[in-house]
């Protein structure tokens, strides 16, 4: 269409005689540019130079108002040059407004004519310029279009209205374009020629850097071995400098006997034409020497390059990545076995929870094969435990150990396995997080000794406590009705009847001291109703013992007297005795060791006998049976009664030892007032601070006339001490003296023997002397019987700490047993595993123990209580869960307070745990939380019987409980702990209604105030 449109507006001037009139001077000035032109250009190489001048021809050539040069580029064609047009012009042409007319010269590569733009279309038009006419002209060299040279609007002159461009413009323009082509052209090569040359100028100085900077030895060798040129690098292996090199013959610079040998791979490679490379290696230094053909034009090589690299470095890293790909793969090897020998399930799973991997100890857990599993997800937990996983699943993304997660999970046949989960997230070389693995543990024998242990540990509370009532008791009748009480109520042991056999060894005799227990099944059912219509507990019962009055006119009391048994006697009674053993017999009628005479009096069917023993002595027998209830005696019985035997027997041995100091000390008394002897005491000053009757008899003063004055002045009516007195010498040397004098007395020659003896307190400070005027026979006789007081008063002092210096050889045992569990190989292995537990069970006891009497550290922890109370209430286990209704309550926003997490958790369960126990026939419980003020507070309300005011008031009491089990102490802790954060407890109870537990503590805002 650019071409039709020109075509048409190709008519000439307007006024043909004007440009007839000016036809032989515009010829004349045209011939007279291209000579002027021809001059110019034919010296110039400079691209941009020729191009102004083109520019600056072609203006005075047309006689046109302007001019612009396009040339090729890489992706365009750009404005080069121009001449007559402003920079403003300049930037619109640039623009790619209007390249239509330009690309329709590109397209039909031939001159285009535009006399008048006005006709064109807007699309076509460059508005911007206000041209009324144009030319374009390619620019070739032979068939090539390099670009064109473009003229606007014909300068207008004399006496001519309108400027056009003439078919004999576009003549000339085209033929000037030929010319200005070829001289493009050849700036063009020029250009090139001078950027090849300063770029093989960069080359070459670039290659000489390279080659004096490398770090290998570097050299050309000619065929006759003989080194042209070396960079610095090559001294390294040679003795010569690199100055001294270029002209040698390779042998001379590198003789054979030194190894290195840059000939033998010259050869080679003028030989093959190929690259040859030899290995060098010498006290630990290892080189590749290669040599490289340079080819001539006629594939000639006269030369190749040798280069010498020191590979030691290379060498080396090959050696220790080898050692650490050995170590890697042992490693492997090592982990994998270790993986499939392992006793735990360890799996690997994608962040999908698709497995990947499934080792033997997981198949032999839950009975699914590693076919079975592999991208599979997580068969072997159930559904509520893969809603839990979502959590986890997220902790593993950011990273995070989940370690003791516990749960349930399924096996293949459907049963149900206890395991314990630690989930760590797997990361890719990259380090992100592209799976995680998984090792799951069979806690499911832990739990069920768990649960042992808790009941273990119940009864050794009430152990520990019944103990400590005994030793706060030194008469014997109470102790052995605390003893026997212990045994048979529900809240204690509850064996039916009991009854203490004490060994008479003046008689050789078992004597029965006392009995406890029904006498038939109606006293029986009669006393069980009693108890569970008063809920005494065992605390108010042994303090009824402790504190009030009691007969020995029970049916048992008097049945047990008349028991007697021969200690020589064979039967279970006296060999548990003789033998220090336990014995439970379960069939007293057929068995031929059982005493008839239990059998008889008693009517027993089976019965459990357990020794006393007291500082390795047996000293009586602890009968027990159930006879009204039937209840078979355990061996788990039999264990808990030996050890509250060995609390009872420190007790009764306690017991029977304060009875016979309490006894001596009468006797002490009532010797040393009846004794015929002259006794007196006095302090380090010789002042009388005690006489005896004997004294007053001699003297005829009272007491109170004698004590406080000197003994020189009552006896030998001195007012200095009396010379004969050996009380300074017994003080001094703290030993008694004994003399013999005459005239002891003032008023009398008797002849008397006079011991004098140092006094000490029980702190071991000398306080006086005392003065027995006596034959040594009867002085002897009470220092023996002092002597006696003072060891028996040791024994108690060594029997009241037995029970606190048992802790220390079981931490020692416990100690050695988990060494030797470590050590040994099976079966002892299980022995000592067995050790292990056991002493973890006593360990418990005593620690649940002493955290019932002492003081718990508060620690400086944030606590979320509502998150707290879910954790507690989601972990608690619901027996009969479908008639429990449990709801959670918690305030919207959320409470934290300050304290120890593990305490609260333990005090709120205790609390969470009487509420399940009041609705476990069928209830409601809701937990609540709220705020008041700085306070936090949580109730627990629960829809069971309620409690009555009575019972409200021991609630808290410890080892008091209404329950059949439990040793009563949950609430009493959880009181503790509460009280310990300071906090406060209340309890509000309905009969018939329910019962609400309502917790205050200070909020983390209020704490820090």
């Amino acid at each position: 269409m650019l071409a039709e449109t020109a075509q048409k507006q190709l008519s000439g001037f307007n006024d043909p005689e004007q440009l007839l009139q000016y036809k032989p001077f515009i010829k004349a000035e045209r011939l007279l540019c291209l000579f002027d032109f021809a001059r110019q250009t034919g010296s110039v190489s400079d691209l941009d130079k020729l191009l102004d001048t083109i520019c600056k021809t072609v203006v005075t050539l047309a006689n046109v108002n302007g001019c612009a040069i396009r040339l090729k580029g890489r992706t365009r064609y750009t404005i080069r040059a121009s001449y007559g047009l402003t920079q403003g012009v300049i930037s619109i042409l640039a623009q790619k407004v209007g390249e239509e007319v330009f690309t329709q010269v590109l397209k039909k590569n031939q001159t285009l004519l535009i006399d008048d733009t006005r006709a064109l279309p807007n699309e076509l038009r460059v508005l911007q310029l206000m041209i009324r006419s144009m030319a374009v002209v390619p620019l070739k060299t032979g068939s090539s279009l390099i670009g064109t040279l473009e003229v606007y609007d014909k300068t207008r002159l004399p006496g001519m209205a309108v400027p056009l461009i003439t078919k004999d413009d576009l003549l000339t323009l085209e033929g000037f374009a030929i010319l200005a082509a070829l001289s493009i052209e050849r700036a063009l090569a020029h250009k090139k020629e001078l950027e090849w040359q300063r770029a093989k100028t960069v080359s070459q100085n670039r290659m000489e850097i390279l080659f004096n900077s490398v770090n290998a030895a570097i050299a050309t060798v000619n065929r006759t071995l003989t080194i042209t040129t070396a960079n610095k690098a090559i001294e390294k292996w040679t003795s010569f400098s690199v100055v001294e090199i270029p002209g040698r013959k390779c042998h001379e610079v590198f003789p054979y006997e030194e190894g290195v040998c840059p000939q033998c791979v010259a050869e080679a490679t003028f030989e093959s034409g190929q690259i040859s490379t030899v290995n060098y290696v010498k006290n630990d230094r290892y080189a590749e020497i290669s040599a490289y053909p340079i080819r001539e034009e006629d594939d000639r090589i006269n030369e190749c390059i040798v280069m010498i690299r020191d590979i030691s470095d290379r060498i080396a890293s090959q050696i220790e990545i080898t050692e650490l790909y050995k170590k890697v793969s042992d490693t492997k090897e090592r982990l994998e076995s270790l993986i499939e020998n392992s006793a735990d399930a360890i799996i690997t799973a994608n962040l999908e929870c698709m497995i990947i991997s499934w080792n033997k100890s997981a198949e032999s857990i839950f009975g699914f094969t590693h076919e079975e599993t592999l991208n599979t997800c997580m068969p072997f937990l159930p559904e509520s435990a893969m809603l839990n996983g979502k959590a986890h699943l997220e902790a593993i993304r950011h990273g995070e150990i989940l370690k003791d997660v516990e749960t349930s999970g399924t096996r293949k046949d459907g049963s149900r396995v206890d395991i314990s989960l630690t989930i760590s997230p797997i990361k890719d070389a990259a380090g992100v997080i592209a799976g995680m693995s998984i090792i799951a543990r069979d806690i499911s024998l832990r739990k069920s000794i768990a649960e042992k242990l808790v009941n273990s540990n119940r009864k050794f509370s009430r152990l520990f406590f019944i103990s400590s009532a005994m030793r706060g008791t030194l008469e014997l009748d109470r102790l052995l009705r605390m003893i026997l009480t212990a045994v048979t109520v529900s809240d204690g042991l509850g064996f039916n009847r009991a009854i203490i056999f004490l060994c008479d060894e003046h008689n050789h005799m078992l004597k029965g001291k006392m009995g406890v227990g029904p006498a038939n099944n109606e006293e029986a059912a009669r006393i069980w109703h009693d108890l569970s219509s008063e809920v005494k507990s065992l605390h108010s019962i042994l303090q009824e013992i402790e504190s009030g009055t009691f007969n020995k006119d029970s049916f048992m009391d008097k049945l047990s007297i008349s028991l007697q048994i021969p200690l020589d006697s064979s039967c279970y009674l006296s060999m548990a005795v003789a033998k220090k053993t336990q014995y439970n017999v379960t069939d007293a009628v057929s068995d031929p060791l059982s005493n008839p005479i239990l059998t008889e009096h008693l009517n027993t069917e089976a019965y459990l006998v357990v020794p006393i023993i007291a500082r390795n002595k047996a000293i009586g027998v602890l009968w027990v049976d159930n006879l009204f209830n039937h209840r078979p005696i355990t061996d788990d019985d039999a264990e808990f009664l030996l050890s509250f035997a060995d609390q009872a027997a420190t007790a009764i041995e306690s017991a029977r030892l304060f009875e016979q100091v309490k006894l001596a000390e009468t006797e002490l008394e009532n010797i040393f007032e009846s004794i015929n002897d002259l006794v007196y005491i006095t302090d380090m000053d010789l002042n009388i601070i005690k006489v005896n009757k004997s004294v007053c008899d001699l003297t005829g003063l009272t007491p109170e006339e004698t004590i406080g004055k000197k003994c020189y002045e009552i006896f030998h009516n001195c007012t200095e001490p009396w010379p004969n007195c050996s009380h300074k010498q017994a003080i001094e040397k703290g030993k008694s003296r004994v003399i013999e004098v005459e005239g002891f007395y003032y008023r009398t020659k008797d002849t008397c023997s006079v011991s004098i003896s140092p006094i000490y307190d029980h702190h071991g400070e000398l306080k006086g002397t005392i003065h027995i005027v006596s034959n040594v026979t009867e002085i002897k006789s009470l220092r023996e019987q002092l002597a006696s007081i003072e060891k028996v008063a040791a024994l108690g002092e060594m029997s009241a700490r037995v029970a606190h210096e048992i802790r220390n050889p079981l931490s020692s045992i416990g100690g050695f047993a988990r060494r030797l569990e470590k050590k040994l190989d099976e079966p002892l292995k299980e022995y000592a595993h067995i050790i292990v537990n056991e002493v973890g069970r006593l360990e418990a006891l005593l620690r649940q123990t002493l955290s019932f009497v002492r003081e718990n550290k508060i620690a400086n922890e944030k606590v979320d209580i509502n998150a707290l109370l879910h954790s507690v209430i989601s972990k608690t286990e619901w027996p009969g869960s479908k008639k429990i209704s449990i709801e959670e309550k918690y305030a919207q926003k959320t409470l934290e307070i300050i304290g120890n997490p593990g305490s609260l958790k333990e005090a709120i369960f205790n609390i969470i745990d009487n509420a399940r126990q009041a609705v476990a026939g069928g209830g409601r419980i809701i937990v609540r939380t709220k705020r008041e003020q700085d306070m936090a507070c949580i109730e627990v309300e629960d829809t069971g019987a309620g409690i009555t005011p009575e019972e409200l008031k021991h609630l808290f009491d410890p080892f008091y409980t209404t329950k059949t089990t439990g040793a009563g102490l949950g609430l009493t802790i959880a009181q503790k702990i509460i009280e310990e954060h300071k906090g406060t407890i209340e309890v509000e109870s309905s009969v018939g209604v329910g019962t609400i537990f309502k917790i205050k503590l200070l909020l983390k805002e209020g704490n820090n105030e």
